[in-house]
């Protein structure tokens, strides 16, 4: 009896000190997953601002396009027209400074609750079955491509992805991560809107289908490079154990270190980094 081949996705970070790199890098991934523009752009922000991290980002989209782009905020009441080819864009701020545990963070599934029209709003305060709710909002909303950005230890964080469920925990690993205490709540893949948006078939289902690829987007410091090299390598080689055992893909070793004494996130298989600066064009020649 064959097996059955699981969908594979790739989540994509981008790590850099300046705007301008991300804005180029997003624009270069925006290239490669509209091959064809659609005929319409909806990005739900959690502020326009510009002068805010998910404005900046969701003002990218809507200078670059040359197709039609609409920019929502919550409680816009913001619904999927029938008949219409629109390409829904997720944009989040993920807080990891100065320490995520002390701040509430609504990820990937949860940020679609907030564009909900205002009587399904209301009925969510009294549901007994509010998770459930949450994760029927982000499946009504059907979101295409998932953007979170962040700044870490004074570099910005971009974090891309197409799949609804990598990038919840992708968001989720990358604040474990990020706190000083270390990672002291479930793995993500035990939490309950992974777990409900998983059994609706809204995402991938299993750690292995993720591959994580780390790109540098323009000038990054050293030793910031080593450290986040460190957090998301390999942990032991020589034992056979990889990146994606620490971060606790089948929902085990979730209390593992890596050889830097830093707590991994959440489950990923590690593609390779690209961090580190081109040593040989920084070589003098002649």
């Amino acid at each position: 009896m064959m097996s059955k081949t699981l969908p594979a996705t790739t989540v994509r970070i981008w790590i850099g000190s300046e705007w301008a790199p991300l804005r180029s890098a997003l624009s270069g991934f925006l290239a490669e997953v509209w091959s064809t523009s659609p005929a319409m752009v909806v990005v739900a922000a959690e502020t326009a601002n510009p002068e805010s991290m998910t404005g900046r980002v969701a003002g990218w989209i809507w200078k670059d396009r040359t197709t039609e782009v609409s920019v929502i905020e919550p409680v816009s009441d913001f619904e999927l027209q029938p008949g219409r080819e629109q390409y829904v864009v997720g944009v989040t701020e993920l807080l990891l400074d100065p320490d995520p545990a002390q701040v509430d963070q609504l990820y990937a599934i949860g940020i679609w609750s907030r564009f909900v029209p205002r009587k399904r709003r209301m009925l969510m305060r009294v549901t007994p079955f509010l998770d459930e709710e949450i994760v029927e909002n982000a499946a009504r909303a059907a979101p295409q491509l998932l953007l979170q950005i962040a700044e870490w230890s004074g570099q910005r964080i971009l974090v891309a992805s197409t799949d609804l469920i990598a990038a919840e925990v992708a968001g989720r690993g990358l604040r474990a991560i990020a706190q000083p205490a270390g990672d002291v709540g479930l793995n993500p893949w035990q939490s309950d809107l992974v777990r409900i948006a998983s059994e609706r078939g809204l995402g991938v289902v299993t750690g292995p289908q993720i591959s994580l690829q780390v790109r540098r987007a323009g000038p990054l410091p050293p030793q910031f490079a080593a450290e986040f090299r460190r957090i998301v390598s390999p942990a032991d080689r020589k034992k056979g154990r990889s990146c994606s055992d620490d971060w606790g893909i089948h929902g085990i070793r979730r209390n593992c270190r890596n050889r830097s004494g830093v707590r991994c996130a959440a489950g990923l298989r590690w593609d390779g980094p690209d961090l580190e600066p081109n040593r040989r064009a920084a070589q003098p020649t002649g």
